[in-house]
């Protein structure tokens, strides 16, 4: 069975599809294409930088807490029309990109404008570039879920969607970024890519 993993900017309809095999545990990085210049500092690879979606529900001993009030750490993408956010995502103090740590590699890729739906030629973040990794799941056997990328300052973002290569039915304490994770940050696979 496939699923349909659709990409939408916020207030718009459907923009994007993709379609592979279920991956509960995902990451997305967002890069931000020539908008800030601060100097890199120690922090560069998915691990130390990753954050949890805080939205969403809960692992509780390998099952999935959808309650409203579920305790977090939350991050698991609810069935149906959930509809929930998270505002205010910044990169960690020092959270910068360095090819060195870990290469995004897009060439060959076909990037998509989720506005357009288009193919886009979409550049890799330049080191010392501010980069933001957000982790989420995905649960086993959804049919589809949505992100929705909202660009309202008008600069151009860059993003990627890695899927982690270890399948987790639970989170685990991450040291570097001092939060729960689902997955292994450590091992991932590109899924798609694009620019906002």
């Amino acid at each position: 069975m496939k699923n349909t993993y659709q990409l939408r900017k916020l207030g718009e309809s459907l923009l994007y599809q993709l379609s592979s095999k279920t991956w509960p545990s995902i990451f997305l990085i967002a890069f931000l294409i020539l908008l800030w210049d601060i100097p890199a500092l120690a922090q560069n690879v998915p691990c130390d930088c990753v954050q949890r979606w805080d939205g969403g529900g809960t692992w509780d001993n390998g099952s999935i807490n959808d309650a409203p009030n579920s305790p977090p750490p939350n991050g698991i993408i609810r069935c149906g029309s959930s509809a929930e956010t998270q505002s205010q995502v910044v990169p960690f103090p020092g959270c910068t990109y360095n090819d060195s740590q870990f290469e995004i590699d897009l060439s060959g890729e076909d990037c998509v404008d989720p506005s357009s739906g288009n193919s886009v030629s979409v550049l890799p973040p330049t080191n010392g570039q501010p980069i933001i990794w957000l982790n989420f799941d995905v649960r086993p056997g959804a049919g589809s879920f949505q992100v929705q990328i909202n660009d309202n300052s008008g600069d151009n973002i860059g993003w990627a969607l890695y899927s982690s290569d270890v399948v987790t039915n639970g989170t685990n304490f991450n040291m570097p970024s001092n939060d729960d994770i689902s997955g292994d940050c450590s091992q991932l696979t590109l899924r798609a890519c694009g620019e906002e």
